[in-house]
């Protein structure tokens, strides 16, 4: 998952925006095609938005995802799931700021119950992490 930037209006009055968003292959198995952008989620103004705030909600779309492939989703299922979860709450996503252990503590129940923190036990066991998650 990467952030794309995208422009809306014209002149004085253009802004940029950005997003998470993900490729997705679109067309035959055997050559011909693409890869096609899918934005995963809408982070609002560039202007307002700080490198770390979008860097944080970038992981959490990202931690998703992997859970879904994880647990045996298809790319275009795990994609699918993602957008579905956070649409809802995505207006909701803002990360004002945040301290070294802040962070955990503010994210830890939005972790739990997304599903979120079975991922990140999952990726603690798969990489040896000896430090609690």
């Amino acid at each position: 998952m990467y952030f794309k930037r995208y422009h809306k209006g014209k002149g004085r009055r253009k802004k940029t925006y950005v997003g998470v968003a993900h490729n997705v292959w679109e067309g035959h198995e055997h050559g011909g095609g693409q890869t096609k952008p899918v934005m995963v989620l809408n982070l609002g103004n560039e202007d307002s938005l700080d490198p770390a705030q979008r860097e944080a909600a970038r992981v959490m779309a990202q931690a998703l995802y992997d859970m879904r492939i994880a647990k045996g989703d298809t790319p275009a299922q795990a994609l699918a799931e993602t957008k579905r979860l956070l649409l809802p709450v995505q207006s909701r996503i803002r990360v004002v700021g945040s301290r070294e252990l802040g962070m955990r503590l503010l994210l830890e129940k939005v972790w739990s119950d997304l599903g979120m923190d079975a991922a990140f036990k999952l990726y603690a066991t798969q990489y040896k992490i000896k430090f609690p998650l």
